[in-house]
Parts: structure tokens; C-alpha cells; sequence
């Protein structure tokens, strides 16, 4: 068709759908028009839909019925020219799996979304606050937003219209921790529907965690800190407001102790993340200890910035093990390399039999390939006793799904640690995310050069 009749077609969806209760994406409005273009063009050939694998009488009391009915009817009395009461239908099928209802018409999310669907979400909620431990029950965005996304994905399965997504790359790339979560939601709707999800729909539910989980850590980003003060309350109190007035938005002063009051039970029942201390503690606390003068300078400011709020890696150090590290091993299909680091994990005794299994049912649900020569591969649950990282260079690149790979980092986390599992997301981050690197990882063939590259960020 000539570019002005597209346009008309536009002119046309946009009429019945400006201002009114559905809402679609510029990119779902290329779609609609694209597909009614094509649908035109087929049935003025003659060549009809075939029956629908639904009911007739599901889809004509749906307010989509009606606006794909007003489109259609626009154009058939342009052309005059009918379209089968299929095509209409399926033009319905297509609102439903893509509009969604504006949220200004409700007053709460059940009432948008439904009972049946709210209730379900609810439970995918529950699943991920009880395997991830991360609570997203009050989150109005994300009820809204997922629910509203949700609700379309549910019709997508149901009458099997697929979807395509340009960020998935992206999305994995940049966002790895959302993803995991998004694959274990997915894991959830697959079994709720009888069918696997494609990546494409897992892509896209991690946007609206990956949101969610930013708006969460800018909640808990404040670091909860005990001063220790051995010279009075008075000279305490004067510096934990000098503390403050620099740090304000990302500390916070739970109390203030003298050494000898300082319980080690304390420090867990205060969830207390570090102590900063104007006296010497010896070492063996379970956070870290940040000693500073009374006088409280440029100097301590720095120090305590440097501590606390650079990125440092020290807490995934203790992973990056001699035993654990393969460089320039051979291995012909992604397959091999992940046998191969399992069979290494459940010989160190990290990993059950079932560890394999596992690992693999994660790569059929999405490949863990990043981008940029890496790959992630890790296992559908948290299964072992205690986390640890492999890391595996290849002598030759090898095909991992529609990448090429010659980096491997197998990772495990402990059972209900999910600190650990965000810890290492954003340290894998920042490795995948190196071009330079990565060049160095695979370049290098001593095992501690090695680790002091990993080390060094």
C-alpha cells in the first residue's frame, strides 16, 4: 500500500482510541495498522482467515470488540468492501493482547485488573517475595504496571499471538538481576497457562521488576550505622550531626554506644551495616568498622565515603577461588563447558546431581549469554549449600545461543541468601559491562593474574 493509506489507516485507529479507555504504545499502533494492512490485502485476494481457536460469543462483549468493529467499518465503507466478521474478531484478539485500560477510570488495582487476574498476581507476588525475599506487595507502580501488562500477556498466551521485543538484549545485558527475576515469574505464568513463556514476554516482565527493584533499593539505600564514642554523650552528639550534615541522604545513626556496651547480637537484631568509631575495636565484627578523630575532617569525610559508598568488591572476594578457575580450557558446544564446570563444582562437593539438570532447564528457558563474549549460566533455583563462582576462559569461541561465548561464569548462591545473589548480579555487572576486561580475562593464562584482574575494579 502506498505510505499516504497507511497513514489514513493510522488516522483511523487513532480516531476510536484517542481519549478513550484503552490505551496503545506507538509501537502497538505500527502493529495494528500493519496487521489491518495485510488483512485488507488478503481478503481483497480472497484469501480468508481460518476459524479462530476461540468462542465467537468470548470476544463480541468486550468494549475491544467494538473498536476493532468502528475501525473496520470506517475502512469497508471507504472501499466498499466487507470484511468477515474472523477478521474483526481477530483484530479484537489483537486489542486485547495489547491495549490495556487507562488506570484514571479505577479507583484500585483489583478493580482494573479483576479479581481472577488480581489474585493471580498476587500470588506471583508472594512466590517472588518468598523465593527472592523481595517484597513488592506495596509497590502501587508495579501493581498497576505489571498488572496492566499481565492482563494483555495472559490474552497474548491464551490466543496465541506472539509478540516481538527489540530491548531483550538490552534488557539482559544491562539488567541481569530483573531478568533472573522476571525468568522466575515467567516460570510461574508458564505453569499457570500449561506452556513456556517465550523470552521475548520474560524481556519485558523484567522491566517492570527491574523498576520496582530500583524504586526498593532507593528506599533501603541509606546505611544504617552505629557511632561508637568513647569521650561523653556531648562530643558523640557533635559528631554524629557533623556525620550527618555530609551524609544525610545515605546514612543513617541508629545509635551511638560505648565500646564496652557493643553486643555483636546488636549489631544483627539493628540490622546495622557498619560501625564508625572514634576509638580502636579490634577486628572480628560481623560489619565493617570505620575509625575517625573526634575532630571529624576532610579527611574522615573522605575515608568514610571511600568505605562505604564507592563500589568495592571485597564482599565477593572471598568467591574468586585458585581451585575454581579454568583458563583457555577446550570445549566445542556450550553444552561441554557447562558439564564440565559441574562435574569440577560436584567434585569440590559445591553441588548435588541434580546441579546439571538444573543449570540446563535455566538455559532452555532463556540463554544466559550477556553480550560482549560472556556467559552467566547458573541453575533455575538457589540449590547449593553455600554460594560459590566459577570462571572458565575458552581457547575458541563457542556458540551460545545466538552469541558467541569464551567467557563463562558458573554461579550458585546459598539457599535463602538472596544478598548474596544481588551482591554478585552488580559485580557480574561490572565484568560484562568492561570490554577491556574481558580482552584481559581471556588473554591471560596465569591463574593469579587472573584474580587480580577480577579484583581490581
Amino acid at each position: 500500500y502506498r505510505r499516504s493509506y497507511i497513514s489514513h489507516i493510522r488516522s483511523i485507529i487513532l480516531k476510536y482510541i484517542e481519549g478513550g479507555t484503552i490505551y496503545l504504545s506507538d509501537i502497538e499502533i505500527d502493529n495494528l495498522v500493519i496487521h489491518i494492512a495485510i488483512a485488507l490485502k488478503r481478503c481483497q485476494s480472497q484469501h480468508y482467515m481460518k476459524e479462530l481457536h476461540t468462542e465467537q460469543s468470548e470476544l463480541i462483549i468486550k468494549k475491544e470488540y467494538t473498536i476493532a468493529k468502528q475501525i473496520l467499518g470506517d475502512l469497508e465503507k471507504e472501499l466498499k468492501f466487507s470484511f468477515p466478521e474472523e477478521e474483526v474478531l481477530y483484530v479484537t484478539m489483537h486489542l486485547l493482547s495489547t491495549a490495556v485500560t487507562t488506570r484514571d477510570r479505577y479507583e484500585n488495582v483489583e478493580e482494573l485488573l479483576g479479581k481472577d487476574i488480581y489474585a493471580f498476581m498476587q500470588h506471583i507476588l508472594f512466590k517472588v517475595a518468598e523465593e527472592r525475599n523481595l517484597i513488592f506487595y506495596y509497590d502501587e507502580e508495579l501493581l498497576f504496571g505489571f498488572g496492566i501488562h499481565l492482563k494483555t500477556l495472559l490474552n497474548r498466551l491464551k490466543y496465541k499471538l506472539n509478540t516481538r521485543n527489540p530491548l531483550l538484549a538490552e534488557v539482559k545485558k544491562n539488567y541481569p538481576y530483573a531478568f533472573e527475576v522476571a525468568v522466575l515469574v515467567g516460570d510461574i505464568i508458564g505453569e499457570y497457562m500449561g506452556e513456556s513463556i517465550p523470552e521475548s514476554e520474560i524481556g519485558y516482565i523484567a522491566i517492570h521488576f527491574g523498576g520496582a527493584m530500583s524504586r526498593l533499593q532507593e528506599q533501603n539505600q541509606k546505611k544504617r550505622c552505629l557511632l561508637v564514642c568513647a569521650t561523653g554523650q556531648g562530643s558523640a552528639q557533635l559528631l554524629k550531626y557533623k556525620i550527618l550534615s555530609q551524609f544525610r541522604d545515605k546514612l543513617e545513626i541508629v545509635g551511638i554506644t560505648g565500646y564496652y556496651q557493643l553486643k555483636v547480637e546488636d549489631l544483627y537484631k539493628e540490622k546495622i551495616d557498619c560501625i564508625i568509631s572514634t576509638i580502636h575495636i579490634p577486628s572480628g565484627l560481623p560489619v565493617p568498622v570505620i575509625k575517625v578523630n573526634s575532630i571529624f575532617d576532610d579527611k574522615e569525610i573522605k575515608s568514610i565515603g571511600q568505605r562505604l559508598f564507592t563500589h568495592v568488591n571485597n564482599s565477593v572476594q572471598p568467591y574468586i577461588k585458585e581451585d575454581l578457575i579454568f583458563l583457555n580450557h577446550s570445549a566445542s558446544t556450550k553444552e561441554d563447558v557447562i558439564q564440565f564446570l559441574c562435574e569440577k563444582a560436584a567434585e569440590k562437593h559445591y553441588v548435588q546431581e541434580n546441579f546439571y539438570a538444573s543449570v540446563m532447564e535455566r538455559e532452555n528457558t532463556s540463554p544466559t549469554a550477556v553480550g560482549n563474549s560472556v556467559a552467566i549460566p547458573h541453575p533455575m533455583q538457589l540449590l547449593s549449600e553455600e554460594t560459590f563462582l566459577m570462571f572458565c576462559t575458552l581457547e575458541k569461541a563457542v556458540d551460545w545461543g545466538d552469541k558467541k561465548v569464551q567467557v563463562i561464569i558458573l554461579f550458585s548462591v546459598k539457599r535463602s541468601n538472596n544478598e548474596d545473589l544481588q551482591r554478585l548480579y552488580d559485580f557480574l555487572y561490572d565484568i560484562m559491562s568492561s570490554q577491556t576486561t574481558i580482552e584481559k580475562l581471556t588473554q591471560t593464562e596465569v591463574i593469579e593474574d587472573f584474580q587480580e584482574i577480577l579484583l581490581s575494579f
